[in-house]
């Protein structure tokens, strides 16, 4: 069907529009004023919030009703963050599978929301790297909330280590204990831009999953990382090492926190990627998988972390690698991206005391963010074919999250799959 689809979609005069300060106003009050204003827009093309003047203005007259949504301000991970806007049943709302109309979204569906991304990529690296080794990705005290809180934690005997680590953190939000045996705790903010990432991590099986995708998003500072928090070093004995120029030794790192594919996937990527010779083995009493390397891989592999390691870890390198740290934190300003939201709350309004319905049209990119959440501009027309009313009812999103071998040949793919 290729039949026109009007869209006369709108919101109420109490929604807050959010201005390129990053400040709001009211819609109506934008209406009724028609105010020469600028808007946070999203630009489909470069895939960024921008600026983005208001060109036109509609009142559309008196609607029987709004639909009140309140969305879960992932970062507040209190549950007193929300963001609110009311608009009528067909106003068009961005959600992660595209648009959809207001009566369509139910309590528990997600939207897209304009919400700060505070972390640099170094501090991402990081993260990656943390959570290979004694760091972990919590839920917020909302649970349902989409976002993800960092949290680190060391022994007495490495106050350094975690000093350092979280000097690295220091931009996000963040508060610290001691408990009873001198161990160091830190727990960051709720960070929305974390959710997805821990959403691949921990698949409910209560070890770490760690993805093809995860591993191509290592770097040497976020191997270094890890190494810190689970690898042990033994260094050769002296007449050992007479034979051996600079000294020779063993590294092992322990990867029991981690599902048995993400082992075998993580050793195999050590040789593929940096051509190291690691092989697994259970240690111990407890049969504790480890990654043991040999000599030359060990000296390969501290010589590529060398210069992200601590100064106060220089004990868990050959002594030729020795001053080598040139870490430095490196802090971004927080941009604005767009990311999903839960739909905490959704209500009829009959009873506001202006029911009048406004909208505006925005330059180019035609969308702006009631109150962070990004809406549809105003009345245009769309063909049938491509309207929401054709959309299909359901969405899924199929990600593969890892590939089955046997031996050396693939067998299978294993999915996770979004609704």
């Amino acid at each position: 069907r290729d039949k026109i689809g009007v869209m006369f979609g709108c919101g109420s005069w109490y929604t807050n529009v959010t201005l390129a300060d990053g400040s709001t106003e009211k819609l109506g009050k934008i209406v009724n004023q028609k105010m020469d204003v600028e808007v946070l827009s999203y630009d489909f093309e470069s895939g960024q919030i921008v600026p983005r003047r208001v060109t036109n203005w509609f009142n559309n007259g008196k609607a029987e009703e709004f639909l009140h949504f309140k969305v879960d301000r992932a970062g507040s991970g209190t549950g007193r963050g929300h963001a609110s806007l009311a608009m009528t049943r067909n106003h068009l709302i961005r959600t992660p599978v595209g648009w959809r109309e207001a009566e369509d979204i139910n309590v528990g569906d997600r939207v897209m929301l304009a919400q700060p991304r505070l972390l640099s990529d170094q501090q991402w690296e990081i993260v990656l790297g943390s959570l290979m080794g004694d760091g972990c990705l919590s839920p917020p005290v909302r649970q349902d909330s989409e976002s993800a809180r960092l949290r680190i934690g060391h022994g007495a005997q490495q106050s350094a280590y975690f000093d350092w680590k979280v000097s690295l953190l220091a931009n996000i939000p963040h508060s610290r204990t001691v408990n009873g045996k001198g161990a160091a705790f830190v727990d960051f903010s709720p960070l929305a831009e974390l959710h997805e990432l821990r959403s691949a991590v921990y698949l409910g099986d209560g070890k770490k999953f760690l993805s093809e995708e995860y591993l191509k998003g290592l770097t040497p500072l976020s191997l270094a990382i890890w190494y810190m928090d689970d690898g042990s070093f033994s260094l050769r004995s002296k007449g050992l090492q007479q034979r051996t120029q600079g000294g020779s030794g063993r590294i092992e790192i322990c990867v029991e926190a981690m599902s048995e594919g993400s082992q075998v996937r993580l050793r195999d990527y050590l040789h593929d990627t940096h051509g190291l010779d690691v092989r697994l083995r259970k240690a111990g009493a407890a049969a504790k998988a480890v990654l043991v390397f040999s000599t030359a891989a060990t000296a390969k592999f501290q010589q590529l972390v060398a210069p992200y390691m601590a100064p106060c870890m220089a004990y868990k390198l050959l002594p030729r690698f020795h001053g080598r740290s040139m870490v430095t934190p490196q802090f971004v300003e927080p941009i604005m991206e767009l990311m999903p939201a839960r739909v905490t709350e959704i209500e009829s309004k009959t009873d506001y005391p202006i029911m009048s319905r406004f909208d505006i049209e925005v330059e180019g990119s035609h969308n702006y963010f009631a109150d962070g959440v990004m809406v549809h501009n105003s009345p245009e027309t769309t063909t049938g074919g491509k309207a929401l009313k054709f959309y299909a009812s359901v969405r899924m999103d199929v990600q593969r999250i890892e590939t089955l071998k046997d031996g050396t040949n693939t067998v299978d793919n294993r999915t996770r799959v979004k609704i």
